[in-house]
């Protein structure tokens, strides 16, 4: 036992040497693997650290929104918006949108080969685009949206062949659309180019983008027709080329794009006919083409729209009826077709619209009776039917429309007294009946929210405004009828027949346009028939000095604007607008009074 003792005794020595060793290559292990991680750290991109510099620099990085800290050791890894991929060593993505910056884009960053993704959007850059970011042939996104970078689009970007998504809206860049971009081919999905100074026409070859599914290029100079070529856009869901210099037609090809939901081509020089074949947009949602040059009819085709929820054909030169058939498309909320040429009667089965939020269909040559049916829609706000030749009575059940706030009917062939149901509608806040042919006696109450009611030119009418309007101070045109020589009346306006309404104003923006121009009336009136014969072409812009030059009546000062429709008729407002002189538009109201300025 004494023997093994010693054995042991003297072998411990050895023990606690092969102990020691194996520490000392655990801490090796362990050392070398903290090694490796710091040098991880450093970050894989170190060498990208001056490119980001670069940008960092030329633009004020300082005065940044969450400025990036240059000083950090894993610079350029570490920065927000910044993303290296240490398997290719390189930057791939560089995201700095809503930062509040300002300055130029570096020719620098056409370092960045391996940049997949760049988006400066919603910022204040200024300059203009690099042409050596065409180097950066890695792009899938380049986004420099809502900037106001100027300058011409570079051809060079020809090179991004892997490019999905280009976005450089909202800047003020000039130049045509390069022909060039066409050889990015079926890469390409979305392409803004909207809100700039771009001129030129739309290039045909861009038909090789056959995967595009969003195509804008609205407000700006370009011209030329829509190439029938687009057709090959067969995943087309968004198209908006509103707000340009467009001339030609509407092409019949474009209905292979089965799935497009918006449509914007307002504001150009677009002639000829709405094509028929568009009834294969049965995703069709927003269909806009007002401010054009369209004849023709409204193609009853559309009635496979169903899931159309804006329509606008207003301001063209449209004919014939609305078609009955527009009754299927019951997810309808604004349907404008002012000022056209379109006549017939209002279909009844459009109150299948349940949805319909404003119905426009002023200035046109509709006849026959409003359809009692209507009454039935619960969500309508906005109805303007005025300047046509709508005859018969206000149907009462008008007075159900819970949420109505505007209702326009001047300047018709009414006929009939006012529906006291109608007067009381809860949140009716314009209510303009002017111009017509109503009698008896006016309803003695009204809405709490009425706050501009027009009844003028209505020779039969009688009786008082309702008291209510005096003490919410609401604006009353009553001139030309048996209801304008009272002693207690609102602030009062008058307006000649014929006035031609164009537009949709808020009834707040109507109030305070008219609450600058006041009439009243007295008890020695002219005659109906004079103030019915009076047309827009008695209306007068008249500076102090020559006010005394009206011989007789009342001088009524009025930018009326429709009360519901924005723009005195076709051009009126801005012709007036430029005399330079407070504006005063003369009527006559009192054929023996002294005229009086404002």
């Amino acid at each position: 036992m004494s023997c093994l003792m010693k054995e042991a005794y003297a072998n411990r020595g050895t023990i606690w040497q092969d102990m020691l060793a194996w520490c000392l290559f655990v801490l090796l292990l362990v050392f070398l693997s903290l090694s490796e991680c710091a040098a991880a750290a450093a970050c894989a991109c170190a060498n990208r650290a001056p490119v980001i510099q670069a940008f960092y620099t030329a633009t004020n990085g300082a005065s940044w929104l969450r400025p990036w800290d240059m000083s950090s050791a894993d610079v350029p890894c570490g920065l927000e918006g910044v993303t290296c991929d240490s398997a290719v060593g390189d930057i791939t993505e560089v995201t700095v949108r809503d930062r509040s910056i300002r300055g130029t884009l570096p020719i620098e960053l056409g370092q960045l080969t391996a940049m997949k993704s760049f988006s400066v959007a919603n910022n204040s850059l200024s300059g203009t685009v690099p042409s050596e970011l065409s180097f950066c042939i890695a792009l899938d996104h380049f986004d420099i949206w809502n900037n106001s970078l100027s300058g011409t689009l570079p051809p060079e970007f020809r090179a991004w062949t892997k490019i999905s998504l280009f976005s450089v809206g909202i800047n003020q860049l000039t130049g045509t659309l390069p022909e060039a971009y066409s050889a990015w081919g079926a890469s390409l999905v979305t392409f803004y180019a909207d809100t700039n100074s771009l001129s030129g026409t739309l290039p045909a070859a861009y038909s090789s983008w056959t995967a595009l599914e969003v195509f804008f290029a609205y407000s700006n100079s370009i011209s030329g027709t829509l190439p029938p070529e687009y057709q090959s856009w067969l995943s087309m869901s968004d198209f908006r080329v509103d707000s340009n210099s467009l001339t030609g037609t509407l092409p019949a090809a474009y209905s292979v794009w089965t799935a497009l939901t918006f449509f914007y081509l307002s504001s150009n020089s677009i002639s000829g006919t709405l094509p028929p074949e568009y009834h294969s947009w049965a995703s069709m949602a927003n269909f806009r083409v007002y401010s054009n040059l369209l004849t023709g009819t409204l193609p009853s085709e559309y009635s496979s729209m169903t899931n159309l929820f804006y329509f606008d054909c207003s301001s063209n030169f449209l004919s014939g009826s609305i078609p009955q058939a527009y009754s299927s498309l019951v997810n309808l909320n604004r349907f404008y077709v002012r000022n056209n040429s379109l006549s017939g009667t209002l279909p009844s089965q459009l109150s299948a619209w349940t949805r319909i939020f404003t119905f426009s269909v002023n200035i046109n040559n509709f006849s026959g009776s409003l359809p009692a049916q209507f009454g039935s829609w619960a969500a309508i706000n906005t109805i303007s039917c005025a300047t046509n030749s709508i005859d018969g009575t206000i149907p009462a059940s008008y007075g159900n429309m819970a949420s109505l706030t505007t209702l326009d009917l001047s300047s018709n062939r009414l006929t009939g007294t006012i529906p006291l149901s109608l007067m009381m509608c809860s949140q009716l806040q314009i209510l303009s009946l002017g111009n017509n042919e109503l009698s008896g006696t006016v309803p003695a109450d009204c809405s709490t929210n009425l706050g501009l009611l027009s009844l003028q030119g209505n020779a039969a009418l009688s009786g008082s405004v309702p008291s209510r309007l005096v003490s919410l101070f609401a604006i009353v045109s009553v001139c030309g009828t048996e209801v304008c020589p009272t002693s207690t009346l609102p602030t009062q306006v008058c307006f000649p027949k014929g006035f031609a309404y164009d537009g949709v104003l808020t009834p707040v923006g109507a109030l305070s346009l008219i609450s600058q121009y006041k009439s009243q009336c007295s008890a020695q009136r002219v005659s109906a028939a004079q103030l019915l014969s009076a047309t827009r072409t008695q209306w007068r812009d008249t500076g102090p000095s020559s006010l005394s030059a009206v011989a007789s009546g009342l001088i009524a000062t009025a930018v009326y604007s429709s009360i519901v429709s924005g723009a005195l008729g076709r051009g009126a407002v801005a012709s007036l607008q430029r005399s330079g002189t407070v504006l005063r538009l003369a009527a006559l109201c009192d054929e023996s009074s002294a005229a009086s300025a404002s």
